[in-house]
């Protein structure tokens, strides 16, 4: 009976440590959050007042993506960039995934490089070889989720 005292006793200190040690759930993660709209994200990251952001001034995702947002290349992102980026995000990809569903004019479910060259799809034509890692002259549905996997490392890498 005394050796199940202390076992007991044993168990519940170590899991009231484990529990005490344990990460506590992060308070700032609302699921209903609002995104900041783009004058809250001026008001927040410009330092100088100037009633845009530059390229010091950006972090994080806008950094990363400053060229592309900043889109008169002016060197400063403003309020209607920061919208017009907003209202655009995705888009490039949706369209790039319609562009290639569209080059499978045989619907085959693979693109060949015939087919590439007819859709206007000059980087996929460039790099068939390489996409096409089966050698089999198609780029099937496999290997475009490989090179997606392949392109989302490499931009996790760089980051």
């Amino acid at each position: 009976m005394h050796i199940k005292t202390i076992l007991l006793m044993l168990l519940s200190t170590t899991l009231i440590t484990l529990n005490s040690q344990a990460k506590p759930e992060r308070e700032d993660r609302d699921d209903n959050r609002v995104p900041p709209t783009p004058d809250e994200i001026i008001e927040r990251l410009d330092s100088d007042g100037s009633g845009s952001i530059t390229g010091d001034e950006a972090k994080g995702f806008m950094a990363k993506y400053f060229e592309r947002i900043d889109a008169n290349s002016d060197g400063e992102i403003s309020e209607e960039e920061l919208l017009h980026a907003h209202e655009n995000r995705g888009q490039k990809t949706k369209q790039g995934r319609e562009d290639i569903k569209a080059a499978d004019t045989d619907q085959n479910g693979a693109i060949s490089i015939d087919e590439a060259t007819e859709a206007g799809l000059k980087k996929m034509v460039e790099n068939f070889d390489k996409i096409d890692t089966d050698s089999d002259g198609q780029i099937s549905e496999e290997e475009m989720h490989q090179l997606r996997k392949q392109m989302g490392k490499r931009e996790r890498d760089t980051q």
